[in-house]
């Protein structure tokens, strides 16, 4: 009888084949095909869960929105909103808030004060405010009383910064609580053109151009306005810094001398001199100086964030007289490390909402 192998004479089997064109296009094909496998389980995953989210909300919708739920009125107010807008779907509708306020902005100018009343009442009962996290903010008439607002107000070459809160919102306009200063209160009057900012934590702060009109009677100055919708790109153009009064400290270097800086032997090319810092944002800021500061130079600031020293280097984007001699200067940051950068990012996040909570009041003068 013959003697059988040992199962491990013959190692062939574990031999990989020979390396030719058809086996690496092969591997190729595996691999491309395990690749979409994965991406078309996670697209089918989210799909499903989209779906999932989207049949929940529509059942909530249709429990608020049956006939025993909805109260009549609403519910012609809301077909005559979908009139203006064209869009045929309930649920589709109500979570376009695009949709929505601009259809309540036609509405408002035409309906009644029970019309008025009925789309408050739709807008409670459908959570169509700012405090619903699915929805955009639009308009606002999205925002509630008591909420915490900035209104910001440019007055020539002053700057009013107010913290201030909402003493009620409903279809036609907002009623702001604002300080209780006969000198503030005239500014405003005089010079109504002002922005309203809502700050929202995931997406930080929306703009309004909102004219305000002033209600005084006693004792109690308070301020009107007509509500506004969102405008991205005014928005965008005017994007608003953390108003502040910050003595400060700089060297400057102009453009054309940072091609030739070698060591200490440039040291004398630098210009020094004192700042006031009136705004701060993540990316810049804007200071007030004696001396003008020529556009694409550089300046080292050096002040104090909360007892904390903080040095920063600014490009200067532009400058321009004031009536008091000074000159206003905006730039942006260079070079931030990510010390400073965390470090200002904490004391502007927590600046905000300290001031918010607080009501504080900022007004800015030229050379004050």
């Amino acid at each position: 009888m013959a003697q059988d192998k040992p199962p491990l004479s013959d190692l062939s089997f574990f031999r990989f084949p020979e390396v030719t064109g058809e086996v690496v296009r092969n591997i190729l094909l595996f691999a491309l095909a395990l690749v979409l496998t994965v991406l078309l389980t996670v697209l089918v995953q989210r799909r499903v869960q989209h779906w999932l989210r989207m049949r929940s909300r529509r059942e909530q919708f249709d429990r608020f929105s049956s006939e025993h739920r909805m109260e009549p009125a609403a519910r012609a107010v809301l077909k005559r909103l979908m009139r203006y807008s064209g869009v045929a779907d309930e649920f589709a509708f109500i979570h376009d808030t695009q949709a929505f306020e601009l259809a309540v902005e036609r509405l408002a100018a035409e309906a009644d004060d029970a019309e008025l009343a009925a789309l408050g009442r739709l807008r409670r009962t459908m959570h169509l405010n700012v405090m619903n996290p699915e929805l955009a903010l639009v308009s606002t008439r999205q925002l509630l009383q008591d909420l915490p607002v900035r209104i910001v107000a440019n007055i020539g070459e002053e700057k009013l910064d107010l913290y201030c809160a909402l003493l009620r919102v409903d279809e036609r306009h907002l009623l702001i609580d604002l300080p209780h200063e006969q000198e503030i209160f005239r500014l405003l009057a005089e010079h109504p053109h002002v922005f309203l900012l809502f700050w929202r934590e995931r997406e930080g702060e929306a703009l309004f151009r909102i004219t305000l009109e002033p209600i005084e009677q006693g004792r109690f100055p308070a301020f009107r306005a007509r509500h506004a919708v969102r405008d991205p790109e005014t928005e965008h153009r005017n994007a608003f810094r953390l108003s502040v009064d910050l003595p400060a400290s700089y060297q400057f270097l102009e453009r054309s001398e940072l091609g030739r800086l070698r060591g200490r032997a440039a040291e004398h090319r630098t210009r020094q001199g004192e700042a006031r810092v009136i705004d701060l944002s993540y990316g810049g800021a804007s200071l007030i100086v004696r001396e003008p500061l020529e556009e694409r130079g550089l300046a080292q600031l050096a002040f104090e964030l909360h007892g904390f020293p903080v040095r920063l280097m600014l490009e200067v984007l532009s400058h321009s007289s004031m009536a008091d001699g000074q000159h206003l200067v905006r730039g942006q940051f260079r070079g931030l490390g990510e010390e400073a950068r965390v470090r200002l990012n904490n004391v502007l996040y927590r600046e905000q909402i300290k001031r918010l909570r607080d009501k504080q009041l900022l007004h800015i003068r030229p050379g004050g």
